[in-house]
């Protein structure tokens, strides 16, 4: 059963950051450091704000604790991923606008970023690292605890609602996240032999060897491993992920006290 602290917990500290508040914050850091990449980054944070928030309110009012901190790890990782998404997209946009609009003749070879895009990859490169440590982290924890996770709407839902548990959603964005990790780490252990290879002085050709005979084990290793977690880690709805036990589902009433 929720205890009627952890209830009171969730409504205590609820920081609601609006996107004109961000920009604004935005805008004096651009104002104050002249950096407007440090304003870029930042408003790619806000993207995944809403999952750190859930992330804690998880951990805190959940009953069960490994279920608890697994989902914590999951949607902290999950926000990160959000982060990082953002960017990416944000990126490709600001390519894609800068040379539709800029045909001005440049003279060199040499075209140096400007920083605002500078600052949107910083947080790119840093969402996807920090999401793919988090991610496994979250993905050692929920096997530990046999946990099957949910990611998506439902925690938003119910920490906003104050009720518990969370059953609001149809997709469950953890297989995004993993899928996202894996590949990440799949194309890590092709690069960095050859990057080892092309440093130690090897020709590119041992190089392209290396890339050919890697490709199609590490190709098996991660539908091995995308299987085995599909049927272990990835719950079907929020209900499988959070099923309500007799006498735990609770709701705030108007008043403020909890009703089981």
């Amino acid at each position: 059963m929720t205890r009627k602290n952890d209830i009171d917990q969730a409504r205590g500290w609820r920081p609601h950051l609006t996107w004109p508040l961000l920009l604004l914050v935005g805008w004096a850091l651009y104002e104050a450091t002249a950096q407007p990449g440090l304003a870029a980054a930042i408003t790619c944070a806000k993207f995944g704000w809403a999952d750190v928030q859930a992330a804690f309110w998880l951990r805190r009012v959940d009953p069960d604790r490994g279920r608890g901190r697994a989902c914590f790890w999951y949607y902290l990782a999950f926000g990160l991923w959000k982060v990082a998404v953002l960017a990416v997209i944000l990126t490709m946009a600001v390519l894609f606008f800068s040379s539709f609009f800029d045909n001005r003749p440049r003279r060199g070879v040499a075209i140096g970023l400007s920083p605002a895009l500078g600052g949107v990859m910083t947080a790119a490169a840093i969402g996807f690292g920090l999401s793919l440590l988090t991610t496994y982290v979250a993905l050692w924890t929920a096997l530990r605890h046999r946990v099957k996770v949910w990611l998506g709407p439902a925690a938003y839902r119910a920490r906003g609602g104050r009720f518990w548990p969370p059953h609001h959603g149809e997709t469950n964005f953890a297989e995004f996240v993993t899928v996202t990790a894996l590949l990440l780490s799949m194309f890590a252990s092709l690069i960095i032999p050859v990057v080892l290879l092309a440093k130690g002085g090897a020709p590119p050709k041992l190089a392209f060897a290396v890339i050919v005979g890697s490709t199609t084990p590490a190709c098996l290793l991660f539908v091995f491993a995308f299987q085995m977690l599909d049927h272990r880690l990835f719950a079907r709805s929020p209900q499988e992920c959070w099923p309500a036990a007799d006498g735990e589902s609770a709701y705030e009433a108007a008043d403020g006290e909890p009703v089981y």
